[in-house]
C-alpha cells in the first residue's frame, strides 16, 4: 500500500514538473509576475524601477510587473518574493507564434493585434467623423508630437518614424448660443494602453449617431461640449504597432512612452528599458516629486523639466484654454461648489475609479465632492473606487493632479479592463457596455459637477399616451448612489432646466407617496404642447436636501400608439415593478464586489 502511495506521489509530482514545464513554454520569455511588498517604500522602489502594472492588491500586499528572464532573475536577486502569474501572462502576451506567422493577403496592411486600429487609421477616423458629421463635429490640431515637432527620427532599430499631429474632436451643436460646459475625455497618453482610444472613439460614435435619435445625446450636443483626444500619444502608438510588422513580425511592442530619444536608445522597447518620457508623469503641477524616475531609460522617466514635452505641453494649453481656473493658489484651497466643467483620462488596467491626490495620502481640499463622484462613477461601471495615491501607488506629475490642481476641475482615472492589450472583442463586449453609462453620467454632470452629484438620478424617462390628449410622463428618480437620502420630488420641462425662464412641473410620486430612495414617478402634459416628433421633454428629481440630480430626456416621437381602457391603466400600474427590476439589475453589485476598495 505505502509503495502504492508513494508511486502515486511520484506520478503527480512528474505531471506537475512537465505542466509547468509547459506553461513556462508556452509563456515565452516575458510574464506578468506577482511581486509582494511590506511597505509603501517597497511600493515606490519597485515603480521607479520596473514595469508595475496599474494593479494592487491591498489584500494579497502584491504589486503585478511585467518582467523578462532577465528581469525575473534580477527581482529574485534582489530578493523579492516573485510569483509568475500565468493566467495574466497569457492574457498580456499570447504565444509568439500567434503573431510571428505572415499575414494574409487579406489584411489591412497595417492591422496589427487584430482589429485594432493604427495611429493613421485613428487620424483617418477622426477626419471621416469630422465629415459625416460636419454640423456638430470639429477636428482641432492642437499641436505636434515630439518628433514632429524636431522634424522627424528614426527609431534605435532604423525605422523612420511615423510622425503626427496632435487633434482634438470637438463635439457640439453650433447653432445653440451662450457658454457651454465641457467634458473632456482623453485617452492612450500611454501608448501600449490600446484598447482607450477604441473607447473614446465608441463615445465620440455615441454622441454623433445618436444626434436627434437618443434624446441624451441630443441634449448634451446642443446644451454642452465635448472634447475627446482620443490618442493622447500618437508616435508612441505607432511603436506599439511596429513589432507586429516586418522586420518584426511578432507582439506588439509595450511602448509606455512618447518617441522622445532622450539620452536613451534601448531596443525594442522592453519591460526594463526603453526610450521616451512617461507622459503622464510630466505635467507641470509638482512635477519630479514622487513615483518618478529621472534615469532617461526607466519606464517612469519624467524628462528633463515639467511639461517639457509637446504632447504634454499642447495638451495642458488646449485644457486651460477650455476650462477657467477655479481653484486658489495654495494646495488647500479647495475649488468652488459651482465649478464648472469634468475630466477623464482612459487608461488600462485594473478595473478602478481614481481620483486625486496621487502625489500624497493626504486627500484634497474637494476630497468630499471627488469621493461623491468617484463613487456614483463607480456604481455604473462596477470598478473599484479610491484616491489613486492610496489605491494604486503615489505619482507626481499626473494628468489628473495637473487638472485639478491648477484649475480645480474634478478630474478621473478610468483604469479599464484587465490587461493592456485583450482581445479586441473585448472592447463591444465587456469595456464598452461596462463604462458607457459611467460616461454619460460625467458628461450630465458637466456643468455643476459638485452639485449635481449630490441629487438623485432621473432614469427611464418614457412617455405614454392616454386615449385623451395628455401625455403621461414617467421616469424612476434613484437617490441610492447619491447620497441615500430620500427623494423629495421630481419635475419636468420642455426645455433644458439651465435655460432662464424655463417653465417646470411638478410629477407624482407613483406610488402615492415619496418615501423612498427609489421612486417611480409621473406626470402628466397635453400633446398639443408637443411641437413635433423632435420636442424633448426633461426631467430631474430632487432629495430631501433640496439637491437636484442631473436632467435626462425623452423625444416626444418616443411615444407608442394609444393605449385603450384597462390596457392604459395596467401599462401604468406595472410601472413601478418594471422600473424596479431594471434598475435593481443596473445597480446591484456582484457578489463580493465592494463599491470602494480599502485604502
Amino acid at each position: 500500500m505505502r509503495h502504492a502511495v508513494r508511486c502515486c506521489i511520484w506520478c503527480w509530482v512528474i505531471t506537475a514538473t512537465l505542466c509547468v514545464a509547459a506553461g513556462a513554454a508556452t509563456l515565452g520569455d516575458t510574464f506578468v509576475v506577482r511581486v509582494y511588498y511590506t511597505s509603501g517604500e517597497d511600493i515606490q522602489r519597485l515603480v521607479t524601477r520596473y514595469d508595475v502594472h496599474e494593479f494592487n492588491d491591498h489584500d494579497e500586499r502584491c504589486l503585478l510587473l511585467t518582467a523578462s528572464t532577465g528581469t525575473l532573475a534580477r527581482l529574485r536577486a534582489e530578493g523579492w518574493q516573485v510569483m509568475i502569474d500565468t493566467n495574466r501572462s497569457l492574457e498580456f502576451i499570447p504565444p509568439r507564434d500567434v503573431f510571428r506567422r505572415p499575414p494574409p493577403a487579406s489584411v489591412r496592411p497595417h492591422e496589427f493585434y487584430g482589429n485594432y486600429k493604427t495611429a493613421q487609421e485613428i487620424v483617418a477616423h477622426l477626419h471621416a467623423l469630422t465629415a459625416a458629421y460636419a454640423h456638430i463635429a470639429t477636428l482641432v490640431k492642437y499641436g505636434e508630437a515630439f518628433c514632429k515637432s524636431t522634424g522627424g527620427a528614426v527609431t534605435p532599430g532604423g525605422q523612420t518614424q511615423e510622425v503626427h499631429d496632435l487633434l482634438a474632436l470637438r463635439i457640439t451643436a453650433t447653432n445653440t448660443p451662450g457658454s457651454k460646459p465641457v467634458f473632456f475625455l482623453m485617452a492612450a497618453i500611454h501608448a501600449r494602453e490600446i484598447t482607450t482610444p477604441e473607447l473614446a472613439l465608441r463615445f465620440a460614435h455615441w454622441l454623433l449617431e445618436g444626434y436627434n435619435t437618443d434624446a441624451d445625446a441630443t441634449w448634451l450636443v446642443n446644451e454642452q461640449e465635448t472634447w475627446i483626444v482620443p490618442l493622447v500619444n500618437p508616435e508612441g502608438h505607432w511603436i506599439v504597432s511596429l513589432g507586429t510588422q516586418p522586420p518584426y513580425n511578432g507582439n506588439p511592442f509595450t511602448q509606455r512612452k512618447n518617441a522622445h530619444q532622450d539620452r536613451c536608445t534601448a531596443w525594442p522597447p522592453g519591460d526594463w528599458a526603453q526610450y521616451g518620457i512617461d507622459l503622464n508623469r510630466n505635467h507641470s503641477f509638482l512635477w519630479g516629486t514622487t513615483g518618478i524616475s529621472t534615469a532617461p531609460c526607466d519606464l517612469v522617466y519624467c524628462g528633463l523639466a515639467p511639461a517639457s514635452e509637446p504632447e504634454v505641453a499642447q495638451l495642458q494649453q488646449l485644457i486651460t484654454n477650455l476650462f477657467p481656473d477655479q481653484r486658489g493658489p495654495l494646495i488647500t484651497d479647495p475649488a468652488p461648489s459651482n465649478t464648472t466643467g469634468i475630466l477623464i483620462s482612459l487608461h488600462s488596467y485594473g478595473r478602478y475609479v481614481l481620483w486625486p491626490w496621487g502625489h500624497t495620502s493626504a486627500p484634497a481640499p474637494n476630497q468630499a465632492g471627488l469621493r461623491a463622484i468617484g463613487l456614483k462613477l463607480a456604481r455604473y461601471n462596477r470598478y473599484r473606487a479610491g484616491q489613486s495615491s492610496t489605491m494604486l501607488y503615489s505619482t507626481s506629475g499626473d494628468s489628473t493632479d495637473w487638472a485639478y490642481g491648477e484649475l480645480g476641475i474634478p478630474a478621473f482615472t478610468f483604469e479599464v479592463g484587465t490587461s493592456f492589450m485583450p482581445a479586441y472583442s473585448a472592447i463591444d463586449s465587456d469595456q464598452w457596455p461596462t463604462n458607457k453609462g459611467a460616461l454619460v453620467y460625467a458628461a450630465k454632470i458637466a456643468r455643476a459637477p459638485y452639485v449635481l452629484v449630490n441629487g438623485p438620478d432621473a432614469l427611464h424617462v418614457e412617455l405614454s399616451p392616454t386615449p385623451s390628449n395628455i401625455v403621461v410622463v414617467q421616469a424612476v428618480i434613484d437617490e441610492r448612489g447619491s447620497g441615500s437620502n430620500l427623494v423629495a420630488g421630481a419635475e419636468w420641462a420642455l426645455e433644458p432646466f439651465h435655460h432662464a425662464a424655463v417653465e417646470t412641473y411638478s410629477m407624482h410620486a407613483a406610488d402615492g407617496a415619496f418615501d423612498s430612495v427609489y421612486e417611480p414617478v409621473v406626470g402628466y402634459l397635453d400633446s398639443a404642447a408637443l411641437e413635433g416628433p423632435y420636442t424633448m421633454i426633461y426631467v430631474r428629481g430632487r432629495d430631501a436636501l433640496g439637491n437636484w440630480g442631473p436632467m435626462s430626456a425623452v423625444f416626444a416621437g418616443e411615444i407608442p400608439e394609444p393605449a385603450v381602457g384597462l390596457a392604459c391603466l395596467l401599462g401604468l400600474l406595472t410601472f413601478c415593478q418594471r422600473r424596479f427590476d431594471r434598475a435593481h439589475d443596473l445597480f446591484t453589485l456582484r457578489p463580493g464586489q465592494r463599491a470602494e476598495a480599502r485604502n
